[in-house]
Order: C-alpha cells, then structure tokens, then sequence
C-alpha cells in the first residue's frame, strides 16, 4: 500500500501560471466611407506558448456616425464580430448617430454595444461585449442571433497573424481608425504529462485487487 500511495502523491499537477500578450497596433487610416470593401488592419504574434484562454479587444475610431460601423477581428478560424451597425433595428434602419468610439470588448462585459443606447452625441467609452451578430451590415438588427463573440478564439494557438478588418456600411459620414489594442490571455501548454500513465495504473490497481501480498 505504501508503493501505491506513493505513486499517487506524484501525480498532482503544478499550478499552471497565466499569461498575457499585449499588442498595440497604431494606424491612423482613414475608413473608406459608404464602401464595405473596409480596412484591414493585422498584427502577427510569434514564440508564445500555450493556448488562447480569453482575450479583449481595444478599439478606437473617430468620426460621425457610429451606425454605419462594421469591424470584426479574426485568426486562423476564429472569427469575432466587434461592431455592427450598432443600434440598427426593425424601426431604426440607420443606428446611433453618435461621433466615434473608444472602447474595450470582453465577452464578460455585462452591455452588448449593439445596443449601448446613445451617448446623447458624445464619444462613445466604455467596456462592452461584442456585437457578435454574424449577418450582412444591411441585413443586421438588434434581433440577429449572435454567434461570433470572442469565445471564437478559445483554445487556439495564438501565434500567427491578427486580422482586424473595419468598413463604413453607410455613405455620407466619415471616419478614421485610430488604433487597436489586443490583450490575449494564454494557458500553458498542461505539465500533466503523468495523464499517459493512467492506463497502466488501472492495470496496476486491478493486480493489487487481486494479489493477496500488499501493494
């Protein structure tokens, strides 16, 4: 029995310790107005280890109307909607009218920025979830089902290249992205490697069962 706890007491894993990569990306580019052909802006990530646990997005545009926005972040296959046509519904086919934004997405933030309600024509701040309505910028409503948050990215290698692509689906306003800032949190790859072993305990542990000499 001695040998067998023994063997026990060696497979608890070390805590795994969390990280961060931070990435700013200035651009100071003007958005092409009415013209869903957009900006693409990327950044590539290289020598990180691990997997994406979660992540935010910090975003900044100015302009003059925040309803003819649309920007989503995408790598590899992750894909997450950040903006679009914000405050668009059955009724309000042109959204907030608000003059740009500086703000930060997280899937845990508790207000979705479809639906931010109007700053009263101020600058939009403040931390929101994504938009995350996978839809066509002239076919979305507050209504569309939201599939595309940042969840998209769990899991994934985080190496590679960070693609934000932003458009003005609507004519006659303009506007200019800023900036944008990516914060990743990743999780060590497991140092769990005893996880293998597991087969041959059972093996172990069935021989003890029916040995009649201690383990």
């Amino acid at each position: 029995m001695k040998s067998l706890l023994f063997l026990l007491t060696t497979l608890a894993c070390a805590p795994v310790a969390h990280g961060a990569i931070l990435i700013n990306v200035p651009v100071n580019k003007s958005i092409p107005d009415g013209d869903l052909a957009g900006l693409t802006s990327s950044a590539t990530v290289s020598g990180a280890s691990g997997t994406v646990q979660s992540l935010q997005v910090n975003l900044t545009i100015e302009g003059t109307y925040n309803g003819d926005l649309y920007a989503y972040l995408s790598h590899g296959t992750g894909l997450s909607v950040l903006l679009n046509r914000p405050g668009r519904t059955a009724l309000d086919g042109l959204g907030y009218g608000d003059p740009g934004l500086n703000v930060t997405f997280s899937d845990t933030a508790l207000v979705d920025i479809h639906n931010y309600g109007g700053t009263g024509g101020n600058t939009l701040n403040g931390t929101f979830q994504p938009d995350g309505r996978y839809a066509l910028p002239g076919d979305v409503l507050a209504t569309t089902a939201r599939t595309a948050m940042l969840s998209s990215f769990g899991g994934m290698d985080p190496n590679g290249d960070w693609v934000l692509f932003v458009a003005d689906a609507q004519g006659g306003d303009l506007h200019q992205l800023i900036n944008w800032d990516l914060e990743v949190t990743v999780v060590p790859e497991s140092n769990c490697w005893w996880i293998a072993t597991l087969p041959l305990l059972a093996v172990y542990l069935r021989r003890c069962r029916a040995s009649t000499s201690a383990c």
